[in-house]
């Protein structure tokens, strides 16, 4: 039978109550403690910190030193027990001026009674002497596991039997004391009384044994050594600044490497362009990037380390689907401001790529002090579509063909020819797609498109005006052939759709995900 220990007056009854069974309190003590009976209370080894130097003069208590303000766990251990084993152990314990883990009441609360013979036990506190007086600097308890006669199965454990959490001070002492000595109070000694720390033996008797104390020297941690902060790497990377508002002008730079390309009315002629720039400024069809940095250089200069690298030279390749998109590379501003002597390799009739997929750029500056901004557009990427993505697709649901453009071999250099770090040479995926009901494709849902389906409503595969383009539903491969009322409301129902704008959301897809 396990039981629970009360503290206080509480536990003064329970121990009045064994000694009823055979206990008999005038038993001599002096005896009792030569069976080496003791607690010891300790701190956590893992809450221990550095102590400054201080040597602990021969026959104190031992000391540990804890940092400010942090809270440990403080041990109580039954290091010996009497020879007739035991069923009762209780402390009381003043903590002095360090902080106690307080519970909702306002009593100190223990964290954990591990006293094995006791498992499961509910460990209850006090914060009041034996004559009910506040005592907000200490606690007691313990725990009782057999009480009826004769008593049966004693404990002779030896180890931690309960633990509590205390504070050090979060400041040090105004008096420059930091050391704090918990003490236990044997039974008898104010303001414990009864209740002070104590084994209740088998045989006869309480048993006062021998107390340790501990001192917990609160001490400034350890100062963190500041670590210097490696200054930014930039990335090459591909900035967005598609002409989504349709006003001629390429937008402000996004540095989104997913992006949509919206389809507008193909040309009835489904052959290559004689050049990626065919189509250039006739339609929306495009991906338009900016190579860029995305940070300035702020690497040393290996011959004047006092100031950054300026950079004079850049390369990068892109790799891509060449039956799906063609590629258009332009220097930027920056260095054609310079005078930069580049050379380029794309799609362009007159600068044919060595290897088919492949469009590379490299530029380099004469002289010195060019004075080039990093954080403008080294080139312009533009992405087009040739004539096979146009082919497959039809204005359905998630319809769309995802093109990887990839960048590789990126490379910076300074004025000397020196290497300039870059931390990674990012990619572009842009997904080519028809606005969701779009199917008079000019990126807006409108009456052009609900008449042109409305007016083919009710025809199947075969009618010389069924056109599969407008097939909308079921838009899985499961399609049904015909032009029914529900290809109707898949147009209908996204009345007022714009690519800028679509309903429902057509997010870029990642191939990567």
């Amino acid at each position: 039978m396990k039981l629970l220990g009360l503290l206080g007056l509480p536990l003064l009854a329970i121990a009045v109550a064994v000694m009823v069974f055979s206990f008999n309190p005038t038993a001599d003590t002096t005896e009792a403690a030569t069976d080496g009976a003791q607690l010891d209370l300790a701190v956590d080894p893992a809450d221990d910190t550095a102590c400054p130097g201080e040597k602990v003069p021969k026959g104190a208590d031992p000391m540990v030193c804890v940092g400010l303000g942090q809270t440990f766990t403080l041990q109580v251990n039954a290091t010996a027990s009497p020879q007739q084993g035991y069923i009762l152990v209780q402390t009381w314990i003043d903590y002095g001026d360090l902080l106690g883990n307080q519970a909702a009441s306002g009593a100190v609360k223990a964290e954990a009674v591990t006293w094995p013979d006791c498992e499961g036990a509910t460990f209850l506190t006090t914060n009041t002497d034996q004559g009910g007086n506040a005592n907000m600097d200490s606690w007691s308890g313990g725990c009782l596991t057999d009480l009826l006669n004769p008593v049966g199965n004693p404990s002779f454990y030896k180890g931690t039997i309960f633990t509590i959490d205390l504070t050090c001070p979060s400041t040090p002492d105004t008096l420059g004391d930091n050391n704090h000595i918990i003490t236990q109070l044997a039974a008898g000694i104010a303001p414990a009384g009864t209740s002070g720390a104590q084994f209740t033996d088998v045989a006869s008797a309480a048993i006062i044994p021998d107390l340790g104390n501990i001192e917990v020297n609160c001490v400034p941690g350890p100062t963190d050594t500041p670590t210097a902060t490696p200054p930014p790497v930039p990335r090459m990377q591909k900035c967005d600044q598609t002409d989504k508002d349709e006003d001629g002008e390429k937008d402000s730079l996004t540095c989104d490497s997913l992006i949509n390309v919206f389809l507008t009315r193909q040309s009835t002629a489904k052959v290559p362009p004689d050049s990626c720039l065919a189509g250039k400024g006739t339609t929306a069809n495009a991906a338009n990037f900016a190579e860029k940095l995305s940070a300035g250089i702020v690497s040393p200069d290996p011959k004047d380390p006092q100031v950054f690298q300026q950079l004079a030279a850049f390369e990068f390749e892109v790799h891509y689907d060449n039956k799906k998109v063609c590629v258009d590379l332009t220097v930027g501003d920056a260095f054609a401001a310079a005078g930069a002597i580049c050379v380029v390799e794309d799609s362009q009739p007159d600068s044919k790529p060595q290897l088919e997929g492949v469009a590379r750029m490299g530029c380099v500056t004469v002289g010195k002090g060019h004075a080039i901004d990093e954080l403008e557009p080294l080139a312009l990427v533009d992405i087009y579509p040739q004539p096979e993505i146009y082919s497959p697709m039809k204005p359905n649901q998630d319809n769309g063909n995802v093109v990887q453009i990839n960048n590789v071999n990126c490379d910076l250099g300074d004025e000397q020819g020196h290497a300039i770090p870059i931390f990674s040479c990012d990619d572009a995926d842009v997904t080519f797609r028809y606005l969701e009901g779009d199917v008079e494709p000019d990126c807006v849902i409108d009456v052009a498109d609900t008449q042109a389906i409305a007016f083919r409503w009710g025809v199947e595969k075969g009618s010389l005006i069924y056109k599969d383009f407008m097939n909308l539903e079921p838009s899985s491969q499961q399609q049904d052939n015909d032009i029914d009322i529900n290809d109707l409301q898949f147009v209908f129902g996204r009345f007022g759709s714009t690519c800028n704008d679509p309903h429902p959301v057509q997010d870029p897809v990642n191939p990567k995900a």
